[in-house]
């Protein structure tokens, strides 16, 4: 899929392409390409079902709450660096690369059929972003922060 960004006035800024391939670990792997930065990034997503959240003891309860099905499959964001690892040049930050391909991704888990997307002690600047886009924060007793989005 391609995104092409488009500033506040509205004039083309870039053209990201992203691909999708499936994971060896049950999920999908994102891998992002920004030809104007010269770099790759990437994104896991991983697809569980709601038992296999137990590995989070402290998740487990609020989980169950809002999704009542054992067997439903839930898409958890584990890594999201759409920059890639390293670190990002100044005049890429807050220009919406991360928002536009979190939203892209969101689409992509959605049409797949998935309805919950989770992660995990994100980030700060990756955690403005997920509550930004309607990500909640769940009431757990941990010092992790744990957020989930219904779509």
């Amino acid at each position: 899929m391609n995104i092409d960004l488009f500033g506040a006035n509205g004039k083309y800024q870039e053209s990201i392409e992203i691909d999708r391939e499936p994971s060896k670990f049950r999920g999908w792997d994102y891998t992002i390409y920004n030809r104007k930065a010269r770099n790759q990034g990437f994104v896991e997503v991983r697809l569980k079902l709601l038992k296999e959240f137990q590995e989070y003891e402290s998740v487990t309860e609020p989980l169950v709450e809002i999704v009542d099905n054992e067997e439903e499959v839930i898409a958890e964001i584990q890594r999201f660096n759409p920059h890639g690892d390293k670190p990002i040049k100044p005049d890429l930050l807050r220009r919406g690369i991360g928002t536009f391909v979190l939203r892209n991704i969101l689409t992509d888990v959605k049409d797949n059929g998935i309805s919950y997307v989770y992660c995990c002690d994100p980030q700060p600047r990756f955690h403005r972003i997920l509550v930004k886009e309607g990500f909640e924060e769940l009431d757990v007793d941990s010092k992790e922060v744990h957020l989930l989005m219904s779509l």
